[in-house]
């Protein structure tokens, strides 16, 4: 690894550039605005360097800096920043742990198809595993934050299914936008997972409940009835919390084969409804 401070104007901007996509190496997606803001701020002298490399891999492949070289190209600007080589490729997801990559750039990176979806529903899955009675909505969830690469390791154990539940969610939500596909996603992911359910059924399940069809158990359209409501009657708005506990008890009502007169839970009386297994009919 050695780091030299180069002058880059235009034409090396766009060398660089332009070697990133012969490798074929990928960078996150572009920001157009982002470049945008970066080139008026060099055109205008405004522009401090801050001693932030650019990050060339031991195949000369950029792994960081697209944004200043694109924005130097943008300019038509001569700037004086150093660069770092032979870094290895690998490290791509440890670059900018704290600072604009997204977890859903991470799995761009990576080559992951419905990056930003599919990194949300791993994201909300893992907070739900160690947060089983709160919701994914909640504030404490959006500020959750996993390494990315603890992230693409859940990803990689069981991608497919990843995919399959996305693209099943997406579905669902255009049907009937009841509920973010992310939120049905990770729902749908532990049930699978942890809950060990076979996916056929988990999806039936879903499906009932957003596409109103060959409904097996009443609760289930007790409680496709209440997100309706909920969704039109802003006045009776439901918490994010109630939903979820809504949707375990209906859960458990189709699982054990029981039909409710009506959902409601009161926390004085009744324990959290945890999901329940069946293990005679589905294992």
């Amino acid at each position: 690894m050695k780091t030299t401070v180069e002058t880059i104007n235009k034409q090396r901007a766009r060398e660089i550039l332009d070697r990133t996509k012969i490798t074929g190496f990928r960078n996150r997606p572009l920001n157009k605005g982002v470049v945008e803001f970066y080139a008026k701020q060099m055109k205008e002298g405004k522009w401090k360097e801050n001693g932030e490399c650019i990050i060339i891999s031991k195949d000369l492949e950029l792994i960081d800096g697209q944004y200043r070289l694109h924005a130097i190209e943008m300019a038509d600007v001569t700037l004086n920043i150093p660069i770092t080589y032979d870094i290895d490729k690998d490290v791509f997801d440890t670059i900018d742990q704290n600072k604009v990559r997204t977890k859903g750039d991470t799995f761009a990176i990576a080559g992951i198809k419905n990056y930003t979806n599919v990194s949300a529903i791993v994201n909300k899955y893992l907070y739900m595993r160690t947060h089983p009675t709160l919701s994914t909505r909640n504030r404490d969830s959006i500020h959750y934050r996993k390494r990315k690469d603890e992230l693409l390791d859940e990803y990689y154990l069981s991608a497919q299914l990843y995919q399959d539940v996305y693209n099943f969610s997406a579905a669902l939500y255009g049907a009937c936008s009841l509920m973010p596909a992310t939120e049905i996603g990770c729902h749908i992911v532990f049930f699978i997972k942890d809950l060990k359910y076979k996916q056929e059924t988990v999806f039936d399940f879903f499906n009932q409940i957003f596409r109103g069809e060959n409904f097996t158990n009443n609760t289930i359209k007790l409680f496709r009835n209440l997100l309706i409501k909920n969704s039109v009657n802003k006045r009776s708005e439901l918490s994010d919390d109630a939903i979820k506990i809504y949707l375990l008890k209906t859960w458990n009502a189709f699982i054990q084969g029981k039909e409710l007169k009506c959902i409601k839970y009161d926390p004085e009386r009744e324990s959290f409804p945890y999901p329940q297994k069946n293990e005679d009919l589905f294992l």
